[in-house]
């Protein structure tokens, strides 16, 4: 099956996105943040790891194992005067969120980082892992 033939198809996921209470074709995503993530919940495979207690969930903060990909790409100055992407890459980046940070810990490294910046505007942010 090709990625063009799959587009249109439909699939069953089994989330109420538009919380009316049913499992149907939703026209709106709804959201509707809980206490502590209750009456919300991943689709695919991360749904399947938080109903089995394996994931923990929080509005607005994707789960753990999510992997990120993403190019950096160099500019091409045109003849015309306009700016288009040039051919080649620069570089590829990926990463994987390993890590689960509650609200309160997220805040406090946001608080500390601009705390430290407010000490040496020059300082480069340390990146671990």
């Amino acid at each position: 099956m090709t990625l063009q033939s799959r587009r249109w198809t439909k699939y069953a996921i089994s989330v109420d996105l538009n919380n009316d209470g049913v499992f149907d074709t939703a026209s709106l995503i709804v959201h509707k943040p809980e206490n502590n993530g209750s009456g919300m919940s991943y689709a695919g495979r991360a749904r399947l790891l938080q109903q089995a207690g394996e994931l923990p969930i929080a509005s607005g903060l994707y789960p753990l194992g999510t992997e990120f990909l993403h190019s950096v790409r160099y500019l091409q100055p045109m003849d015309d005067s306009s700016i288009v992407l040039a051919k080649r890459m620069k570089e590829l980046r990926y990463a994987r969120k390993e890590t689960w940070y509650t609200y309160g810990e997220l805040w406090q490294v946001a608080d500390r980082e601009a705390a430290e910046r407010t000490l040496d505007d020059d300082a480069v942010r340390a990146m671990v892992g």
